[in-house]
């Protein structure tokens, strides 16, 4: 007896030879025998269909082989997605159907793609000094390249790492070009000069940006009391003998004006006249320099001092920085429109050194007009440091429409990290 299809074609010869010859004699046997033929017919109608699907697959492989268009579509895939087409004919299509209509333009015809990794490289470790210095500001190559090593941390893999198909040092000769901003100011100068797109260039500096940040979080903020002193000049440990001095100002970087009535209000400056972000810049006597974070340009000195951090940065820096097994705390040296001592103070007893301020018409005493003029003086090598702080082109040219503020925040910090390297100490 058999249940269901039978297994293969022995299977059912031998089924058929025994019905045959068993022939029922009574009803019973009728009844009995019934059932197993209605099965074999099944299963041989099933043998039957697999068959006939099995020789029109094969005649539809030997006309796609002898076909003359090997690109056709497969015709049984085309009738599974409803396109008829004619067996004897397989590559016209139902003249109902218009998916295969369009005409593709020969390749003769199609324009090249500019591709920069077919290109020789525009920048190599064979230029000059002089090139070097035009293009990025780095007096010579051995700079450029010392810095590279210094912000990737002596990691090759980190230096060598690429977002395009330019090498390694064509990136970051292309960010700190277009940082510099003397020969390449705008993104789209870059893209034509190095070759990839505007969106594949901003990609590119910004992760050269990231990098830069983090090698400046891995550095300390400020120089230690004994590096300080050890590089410092003579005068200054005649002058400041066993103090950490430090001095700080504020300076702006030009601003469009807002559609936005908020960031109008928020970006105008009276001082300046105009809408600007203003940022500290920070001088050692050493001539290690830094900047804090840039804010909008409502703010006054005073709070930008008391909010920014800075102070409470130094106190932490001091904290573990020693001297004599003692704390020495720093000794902030500012300008006279900062109203810093209590603040200053409040915050690991910090110093204030600043001109004295006077009422309209009230003369200064001998004593007050001394430490005025030494005070200005002093300071004087800490507007050579707010000089160098906006000596990149892409920050002395300002904040313009379309413009990220995070790009530029992140171009202020690292700037004055990178000109660290680049130029000589302003004291």
């Amino acid at each position: 007896m058999m249940n269901g299809f039978a297994i293969n074609q022995v299977e059912l010869e031998e089924t058929a030879k025994t019905l045959k010859y068993a022939k029922p004699k009574t009803l019973s046997d009728k009844l009995r025998v019934a059932p197993v033929e209605r099965d074999l017919m099944k299963a041989q109608a099933d043998m039957y269909q697999a068959d006939a699907v099995r020789a029109t697959l094969a005649i539809n492989q030997t006309v796609e082989q002898y076909s003359a268009d090997q690109h056709a579509m497969n015709p049984t895939v085309q009738r599974a997605a409803d396109l008829h087409t004619h067996l004897s004919n397989p590559h016209i299509p139902h003249e109902d159907k218009k998916f295969f209509h369009a005409e593709c333009r020969p390749h003769s015809q199609m324009k090249p793609r500019n591709m920069s990794a077919d290109k020789i490289p525009i920048v190599t470790l064979n230029l000059s000094d002089a090139e070097v210095k035009r293009r990025t500001g780095y007096p010579t190559k051995a700079s450029f390249l010392s810095y590279l090593f210094i912000v990737c941390d002596g990691d090759i893999t980190l230096l060598e790492q690429r977002n395009f198909s330019l090498t390694w040092l064509e990136e970051w000769f292309m960010h700190f070009g277009y940082k510099w901003g003397r020969t390449t100011a705008r993104i789209w100068d870059v893209s034509k000069e190095y070759g990839p797109n505007s969106r594949d260039v901003e990609m590119i500096i910004s992760s050269k940006y990231s990098i830069e940040l983090k090698a400046r979080q891995r550095w300390p903020m400020y120089a230690s009391y004994e590096e300080d002193k050890q590089l410092r000049k003579g005068k200054w440990n005649v002058k400041y003998a066993n103090q950490r001095i430090v001095m700080w100002d504020m300076t702006n970087i030009d601003a469009y004006g807002f559609s936005d009535a908020d960031l109008q209000r928020l970006t105008y400056s009276k001082y300046y006249n105009g809408n600007v972000f203003k940022g500290g810049v920070f001088t050692q006597l050493c001539g290690w320099i830094g900047t804090a974070d840039l804010w909008p340009g409502g703010v006054s000195d005073t709070d930008y001092n008391r909010r920014e951090g800075y102070l409470q940065r130094q106190e932490n820096f001091a904290n573990n920085d020693l001297v004599n097994e003692t704390v020495l705390p720093f000794t902030n040296i500012y300008d006279k429109g900062y109203r810093a001592k209590m603040i200053a103070w409040k915050t690991g007893k910090q110093r204030v050194l600043q001109p004295v301020w006077a009422e309209s018409d009230r003369r200064f005493g001998r004593n007050e007009t001394l430490l005025t003029g030494s005070v200005a003086t002093d300071r004087a090598g800490n507007e050579r440091a707010v000089n160098v702080s906006k000596r990149a082109w892409f920050l002395s040219r300002g904040f313009a429409q379309n413009m990220s503020p995070k790009r530029m925040n992140d171009a202020w910090l690292t700037w004055c990290f990178q000109a660290n390297f680049m130029f000589n100490p302003v004291l």
